[in-house]
C-alpha cells in the first residue's frame, strides 16, 4: 500500500517523462562538450539541437500557449493560419508569441537559441530547474486527487490487500500480486540480487497463466517475447527495449524484476525509461520488502505534501477498521537547511527568480569586464524596479539608467551591449545594427514605460538605416577572433559563422533568424538532403557563397565582403 502511495508522488504526466528523459541527455551531452570530448564533433550539436526542437514541443508551456492562441483566433473570427504567415512574412512571429505568453502568465519555454552555443551550461542549468518544476507541479496534482478508499480493498479477512478498480489493468496486477506475493515467488532483495533469473521465470509462467486465465493470446503474442526477452536481458546482457511494450503492468514488472531490490534504482530506471506511472513497480517493492523495512526518510518524503495528514489516516481506516483521531505520529524527516528569508520564492515568483539567475550568470560568465565587482549591486537595483515582469527590453532599458552601466560620455558599457545581443537580439539589431550609434537617435525622455522602451531599441521610427549598414561593412575589424576556428570550408564551419562576433553581428542585421537560415542552407547541401536544388552542384567556397549571399532575394548580400574576406576569394 505505501509502495502504491510513494509511487504517485513519483508518477508524472506522459508529456512530462518524456521532457524528463530529454532534459537528461541534454545534460549529458553538455557535460560532453564542456570535458573536452565534443568540440569540433557537429553531430553532438545536431543533437543538441533536434532535442531542444523535441522538449519545446512537449512543454507544457508550449502547449497551453498554443491552445489559449487558438481559442483567442476562434473568438475574434481570425484563420489562425492566415495570421501565422502574415507574421511569419514581417518576421514578428516569436515576438508577438512570446508577449502573447507573458501577458496570459505563461512562462516561455527554456530554449537554445536564448542562450547560444557559448552558453550551453547556463542553458542546461536553466532547463533542468525548468523541467524540476514541472515535474513537481505534476507530482503535487497526482497526490492532491489520490483517494485510498477508491484505490484499495481488503477481503474480508483483512489478510490481502489488492487495488479496488475494476478496471484491465488493476485487474491484471491483483493476479500478478497474487502469484508473486501468495503462491511461492515472494522474492526479497537478497533473492531478486542472486536469483534474478529465475525469479524472472517463474514471474514468466505467472503471466502465462495469467494471460490465459483471461482469454488474452499468449503464444508469439508481445507479452510472451517481451517477457523473454526480460529473461534474456538478465542471462546474457541482450538488449532490452522497454519502450516498445505498452502493457504499463509488463513494465511494471520489468522495472521491479530489473531494480527491485531498492527504492532509488527503480525510481532511476523508471525515470530513464520515460515511465509516467510508478506506481505499480514501486507498489511490487512494497510488497516483498514490508512496510517495517522501509526507509523512514523515504517514507518521509511524503509528509511535504498537504494531503498526507488525510491519506495517513485513510490507510489506518482501511487496515484496522478505525476512524483516527488526534496528532499524527511522529514520522523520522530528513535533515533539511531552510534558506533565507530574503531568496525564499514561491508560485510564480519561482519562474521569476529563474529569469533573473539566466541574467546574473551571463554576467558572471562575461569576459574582461572593466570593474565588474561594481556592477553587481545597480543590476540587484534595476531587478527590484523592474518587479515581477519578465521582459528583457524593459529591464535593459531600466538598467541603461545607472551610470555604472554607462561609459564616461553616456553611452551604454560594453557589458551592456553584450548582454541585449544576447537576451533581445531583435531589439539589438534595431540599435546596433552599426557599431556606431546613430547620431539621428531622439535625446528627450519618452512619456512612458512602452514609449521609452519602444524610442530606447529604435521601434518608434521607419528612418532608413541604409547608412549604418555601410558603417557595418567599413568599420568591420580584419581580425576576427570565434570560440571555434575557420574550418576553411564554408559548409563545415557553422560553428565558426555562428560564434564570431564580426559574422554574428551581419547575420543578425541581415535577418533575426539568420541561424535557422543557416542551418538550413548547410543541410540542404548535404549528401542525404532531400532538398534537390543544391544536389549535384558545386561546393567550393566561391559558388557556395555566391548561393548564400542570394539567399532569400538577397537577404544576406550584406555578407559577402566579410565572407570573401575569411575565405580569400
Amino acid at each position: 500500500m505505501f509502495g502504491y502511495y510513494l509511487g504517485i508522488s513519483k508518477s508524472v504526466t506522459s508529456n512530462s517523462a518524456k521532457l524528463l528523459k530529454i532534459q537528461k541527455r541534454i545534460y549529458d551531452i553538455v557535460a560532453t562538450i564542456k570535458n573536452g570530448g565534443g568540440y569540433g564533433n557537429n553531430s553532438f550539436f545536431d543533437e543538441l539541437g533536434q532535442l531542444d526542437k523535441e522538449y519545446r514541443r512537449f512543454d507544457p508551456s508550449t502547449l497551453k500557449c498554443k491552445d489559449l492562441w487558438e481559442k483567442n483566433l476562434n473568438e475574434l473570427g481570425i484563420q489562425s493560419e492566415a495570421l501565422n504567415q502574415l507574421l511569419a512574412l514581417y518576421d514578428v512571429n516569436n515576438v508577438i508569441k512570446t508577449n502573447f505568453m507573458k501577458k496570459n502568465g505563461l512562462m516561455p519555454p527554456v530554449s537554445l537559441s536564448q542562450y547560444g552555443l557559448n552558453n550551453i551550461e547556463m542553458y542546461r542549468d536553466n532547463l533542468k530547474s525548468h523541467t524540476k518544476s514541472i515535474v513537481e507541479e505534476d507530482q503535487k496534482t497526482q497526490m492532491s486527487s489520490f483517494d485510498v478508499m477508491k484505490t484499495f480493498d481488503l477481503d474480508p479477512s483483512y489478510e490481502t490487500c489488492m487495488l479496488a478498480g475494476e478496471d484491465h489493468d488493476s485487474m491484471i496486477f491483483n493476479k500478478f500480486i497474487d502469484a508473486i506475493l501468495w503462491h511461492g515467488i515472494a522474492p526479497t532483495p537478497d533473492t531478486l540480487r542472486t536469483d534474478r533469473f529465475n525469479i524472472a521465470t517463474e514471474i514468466t509462467k505467472s503471466a502465462k497463466n495469467i494471460w490465459e486465465s483471461t482469454n488474452q493470446k499468449w503464444q508469439n503474442s508481445s507479452a510472451q517475447m517481451f517477457m523473454n526477452e526480460l529473461r534474456q536481458n538478465i542471462k546474457s546482457f541482450t538488449p532490452l527495449d522497454i519502450n516498445k511494450q505498452e502493457n504499463v503492468i509488463l513494465k511494471s514488472i520489468a522495472a521491479f524484476v530489473l531494480k527491485g531490490e531498492d527504492f532509488d534504482a527503480v525510481v532511476q530506471f523508471c525515470e530513464d525509461n520515460s515511465y509516467s506511472n510508478y506506481s505499480y513497480a514501486l507498489a511490487l517493492w512494497g510488497a516483498t520488502i514490508g512496510y517495517v523495512k522501509m526507509s523512514k526518510p523515504i517514507i518521509a518524503s511524503l509528509t511535504k505534501y498537504k494531503s498526507f495528514s488525510n491519506t495517513y489516516k485513510d490507510i489506518i481506516s482501511l487496515l484496522y477498521n478505525i476512524e483516527s483521531k488526534g496528532e499524527l505520529p511522529y514520522v523520522e524527516e530528513p535533515i533539511r537547511v531552510e534558506p533565507q528569508p530574503v531568496s525564499v520564492y514561491d508560485g510564480d515568483n519561482d519562474s521569476l527568480r529563474i529569469w533573473q539567475n539566466g541574467i546574473r550568470s551571463y554576467l558572471d560568465q562575461l569576459k574582461n569586464v572593466p570593474k565588474k565587482k561594481n556592477l553587481y549591486p545597480p543590476l540587484e537595483s534595476a531587478f527590484k524596479e523592474n518587479g515581477d515582469q519578465m521582459d528583457y527590453a524593459k529591464f535593459f532599458a531600466i538598467l541603461n539608467d545607472y551610470k555604472e552601466w554607462k561609459t564616461t560620455k553616456g553611452e551604454p558599457i560594453k557589458a551592456w551591449k553584450s548582454m541585449v545581443e544576447h537576451f533581445c537580439p531583435d531589439e539589438y539589431s534595431n540599435r546596433f545594427g552599426s557599431v556606431l550609434q546613430s547620431s539621428r537617435e531622439k535625446v528627450h525622455q519618452p512619456k512612458n514605460m512602452k514609449e521609452k522602451v519602444l524610442d530606447f531599441f529604435g521601434l518608434t521610427s521607419g528612418e532608413d538605416n541604409s547608412q549604418e549598414e555601410i558603417l557595418i561593412e567599413e568599420n568591420m575589424p580584419k581580425n576576427v577572433s570565434s570560440s571555434y576556428p575557420s574550418t576553411g570550408s564554408f559548409l563545415t564551419d557553422i560553428d565558426f559563422l555562428s560564434t564570431n562576433e564580426n559574422s554574428v553581428r551581419l547575420l543578425s542585421a541581415c535577418h533575426s533568424d539568420w541561424n535557422k537560415d543557416l542551418s538550413w542552407f548547410i543541410d540542404a547541401h548535404k549528401s542525404n538532403s532531400t532538398f534537390e536544388h543544391y544536389k549535384n552542384k558545386p561546393q567550393d567556397n566561391e559558388t557556395v557563397i555566391r548561393q548564400f549571399v542570394n539567399l532569400k532575394k538577397g537577404r544576406y548580400k550584406r555578407m559577402e565582403d566579410f565572407l570573401r574576406r575569411i575565405y580569400k576569394l
